[in-house]
């Protein structure tokens, strides 16, 4: 018997015994290419292949087809229901009856995230790092947080530009505001013996900042002035006299600091 002749799909193996093969379905692609949009509306080109010929297609909102009776047929769609969640189904038919409908769902988001500031205080000349949560109610924050390093070199009250995007590709941007103010870092031996010569640093002050020392013993209590250097630290040094409990404390820029030395 002569091998069957005619119209058929090319993946089909045919003998002089019959078919050995069944014919696949056409493959169809929607077109979709993410899973959030940022325009009010929504177009793609959704294409169906066949191995042989596509003889009908169609797409929810789509154009006529295009193509149709070869091997890939064509179809353009449009969505305009605005912000949410969508679907488009699109299907196509081959010579065989083979019928394959694929359906892709996408969401719109066309409203700008929220990003709101922490607040923060940062030490002076320590620098920090300025931080806003991202919030979206639709496709959601591309990133929960965004954050800038800043300095701080002089005390006041300052601003930085944050930007935050959601997933569909909408950003929104906020001046978020820090504040730098003088916090006093004393440091010093915490016990001594008697008669011993230490150090007392204080740091993190203004420039050439006055400096007001104050040492309580168990005899008196002494009082020196200074100044800090350009780099805002100031330096004391204590002879420190019989046991007992000395507290040496500092005032600068209207802030206070103190440590406490047990001699014994």
């Amino acid at each position: 018997m002569a091998p069957a002749t005619g119209l058929i799909d090319a993946t089909t193996a045919v003998t002089g015994w019959g078919i050995v093969r069944a014919t696949p379905s056409p493959v169809v692609s929607v077109g979709a290419r993410g899973a959030w949009y940022r325009t009010p509306s929504v177009s793609a080109t959704a294409t169906a292949k066949d191995n042989r010929v596509v003889t009908a297609m169609s797409c929810t909102g789509g154009t006529a087809p295009s193509g149709l009776n070869t091997t890939t047929a064509t179809s353009t769609w449009t969505v305009s229901g605005g912000d949410g969640r969508h679907s488009v189904t699109c299907s196509a038919t081959d010579l065989k009856g083979n019928t394959t409908p694929v359906t892709a769902d996408f969401g719109i988001d066309t409203g700008a995230p929220t990003v709101a500031c922490r607040p923060l205080t940062i030490p002076l000349r320590k620098g920090g790092t300025v931080t806003a949560d991202v919030s979206d109610s639709l496709s959601g924050p591309a990133s929960s947080t965004v954050s800038a390093r800043v300095s701080s070199p002089k005390v006041g009250t300052f601003s930085v530009t944050l930007t935050g995007s959601d997933v569909a590709g909408n950003t929104a941007s906020v001046a978020c505001s820090y504040r730098v103010t003088v916090v006093p870092v004393l440091k010093g031996p915490s016990k001594a013996k008697p008669g011993s010569k230490k150090t007392f640093k204080v740091s993190g002050l203004p420039s050439k900042a006055k400096v007001k020392w104050t040492v309580k013993a168990p005899g008196g209590k002494q009082v020196k002035k200074a100044k800090a250097n350009k780099a805002g630290v100031a330096k004391l040094k204590v002879k420190l006299g019989g046991k007992g409990k000395y507290v040496v404390s500092v005032k600068a820029a209207g802030k206070k600091a103190r440590t406490v030395v047990r001699v014994k």
